[in-house]
């Protein structure tokens, strides 16, 4: 709710307050399992709230809000050690309780990661019951409560042993998630990106076309579909793609980015330059917009344009190789050859095995008159072009 004060954001809930309530409830509720039973895990849980607060599952949710009141209760009035405990349970949560600020929607409202904080208010409740039981039946208990604690450590650490093997690299982890969470389209998307990084394309398309399937309305899959079906040349599939995405969900920066550098394939250059400029004022952080659209500027022979935009790319990510490059491109168009050569080399220190970079920086020496500094980036260059 803050955050809404510096930065643009839309929410896709519209929930009445009795649904919000009802909601949260459960959402408390399952966070609560989670805590005391942590099994199944995964890293896309599809949330599904109680219709009503009179169904099963609300009526359990009720109930585990009021158990949590009543211990809440008691802490202050006998344990204020144990009232702690459920602070550190408590206020973590509430901001992830916050449903109209959750930009993802409700199917992913319910997250693992938020229960980090809370773990120490559960730990510190176990203690305290843990000493108390020993304070009540006497030192011939502790035999059994240690033995007790050391099985649920033995558990527990085989969970996260066992649990590690899905994270293993993003195929497992989201083959997981798709095994967990067959009623999102999510894990499918991933597992397309996870693809198309391999540059298996046929594949990525097909899971891509398998997340739609399931969740026909969410726009980012359809933008990851159309980037697939433009690396593979099927140019007017990618465009509606797009034009679905931005019908499904207008503004959207991310397909206004891909219309804009499917036209500028095109050499449509025009509509290129209206998209990217639509992307970075709906998203001021979208840096490959900022360098699409100063690849576009300098295409149409304007530098001035073309190095503040790529500029403002680099301020948003200094590390960018790529954009070291094309600036030092762009540049060298200029004459500003010592500008050139400054950022060749930043890519070249950012990239050390990318042979393109180093014969950029091997031209840019030659024009700055360092011959010997040429001849050695050209050597380089000509050495990983072999490899």
């Amino acid at each position: 709710h803050a955050l809404g004060g510096m930065v643009t954001f839309r929410t896709p809930l519209t929930l009445s307050p009795y649904e919000y309530l009802v909601a949260v409830l459960a959402l408390f509720r399952k966070y609560m399992e989670k805590l005391l039973v942590p099994v199944n895990l995964n890293v896309w849980h599809v949330f599904q709230p109680p219709a009503s607060l009179f169904s099963f599952s609300g009526m359990v949710s009720l109930v585990v809000a009021v158990a949590f009141l009543i211990g809440v209760i008691v802490a202050i009035r006998k344990k204020r050690a144990a009232l702690l405990g459920f602070t550190f349970i408590l206020l973590p949560l509430l901001p992830a309780l916050y449903l109209p600020g959750l930009t993802q929607g409700l199917e992913n409202a319910f997250t693992e990661r938020y229960l980090y904080l809370p773990s120490f208010g559960f730990i510190l409740l176990v203690a305290l019951l843990i000493a108390r039981i020993e304070e009540k039946a006497g030192a011939r208990w502790g035999a059994v409560l240690t033995t007790v604690l050391a099985v649920t450590i033995l558990l527990y650490t085989s969970g996260s042993i066992i649990r590690n093997t899905a994270w293993r690299d993003s195929y497992t982890l989201w083959t997981d998630v798709a095994r967990k969470s067959p009623e999102s389209g999510e894990p499918y998307n991933a597992l397309g990106d996870y693809y198309r990084e391999k540059g298996m394309f046929d594949k990525a398309i097909e899971q891509y076309q398998r997340g739609l399937a399931i969740s026909p309305g969410k726009a980012h899959i359809h933008v990851s579909l159309g980037i697939a079906y433009a690396q593979t040349g099927m140019t007017d599939k990618a465009l509606e793609e797009f034009r679905t995405a931005l019908v499904l969900r207008p503004g959207l920066p991310d397909a206004h980015d891909s219309l804009g550098v499917m036209y500028a394939q095109m050499g449509n250059d025009d509509e290129a330059i209206k998209e990217f400029q639509l992307a970075v004022k709906l998203n001021p952080f979208f840096r490959d917009a900022y360098q699409h659209l100063g690849l576009a500027y300098d295409g149409r022979g304007q530098t001035d344009e073309a190095i503040t935009c790529l500029n403002k790319a680099l301020s948003l990510d200094p590390n960018s190789a790529d954009t070291h490059n094309n600036l030092g491109t762009v540049y060298g168009k200029r004459g500003l050859i010592n500008d050139a050569v400054r950022h060749f080399e930043a890519a070249v220190r950012l990239k050390p095995d990318d042979p393109d970079f180093r014969y950029n920086l091997a031209r840019a020496y030659e024009l700055a008159g360092l011959p010997a500094q040429a001849a050695e980036q050209m050597r380089r260059a000509e050495s990983l072009r072999k490899k």
